[in-house]
């Protein structure tokens, strides 16, 4: 599961994702760790281009009266559309969220946590499916959709023409259908270089002072 990222790139390299994309240096909220709740980065369409917001990170449905004490931050796209609430908004609502990295952690033996940092090997932006919505209280929220990749529960990452598809109004179709989902998850998912995250080493004076 994804509960951190990195974005950590300027204007013109998000625009040679999408090409019609409207964005300047001020809206791109530039952080090596981008974590629950925190204003992040959201690309969506809106008439013939596509246009950035900022939105918190930590869905809260229209539909709910209180903020969820644990933030949704993503969602299974595995039976999303079939889902209630959440189907309508995978239906009408669906935005990117731009990342240049993501973190996961690996426990490869008892007591071991080792945190990963997985980003694409030329160093390209990830672009990840994600879905949004608006309510009084928190303004516009959104949530990464995930899959199952091997075993382990990653963000469903596009390419430029799968994430054009995804921001498409559908004019034709008033409702996402269900099959292009269905076959956006399938999708092979692209190579990720994975690093592990060293330590924060510390300082002697500090290691002495809590000795």
């Amino acid at each position: 599961m994804c509960s951190q990222f990195e974005l950590k790139v300027k204007a013109r390299g998000l625009g040679k994702c999408l090409p019609k994309l409207h964005v300047s240096p001020q809206q791109i909220p530039r952080a090596a760790e981008m974590n629950p709740r925190d204003p992040v980065l959201m690309l969506r369409a809106e008439a013939d281009a596509y246009v950035a917001a900022t939105a918190r990170w930590g869905l809260m449905g229209s539909f709910l009266s209180l903020d969820p004490q644990v933030p949704v931050l993503s969602l299974r796209g595995e039976g999303l559309a079939d889902m209630p609430f959440y189907g309508k908004i995978l239906r009408s609502k669906r935005c990117l969220v731009p990342a240049t990295a993501f973190f996961t952690w690996q426990t490869p033996g008892r007591g071991e946590c080792r945190k990963l940092r997985l980003s694409h090997p030329a160093g390209e932006v990830l672009l990840f499916a994600a879905v949004f919505d608006e309510h009084p209280q928190v303004g516009t929220s959104c949530a990464l959709v995930t899959r199952d990749v091997g075993g382990r529960r990653l963000p469903v990452i596009l390419n430029r023409l799968a994430a054009s598809f995804w921001l498409a109004d559908f004019a034709d179709f008033p409702e996402f259908p269900a099959a292009a989902f269905a076959e956006i998850l399938s999708l092979e998912a692209p190579p990720l270089l994975s690093e592990v995250v060293p330590e924060p080493e510390v300082s002697p004076q500090l290691a002495f002072r809590f000795a």
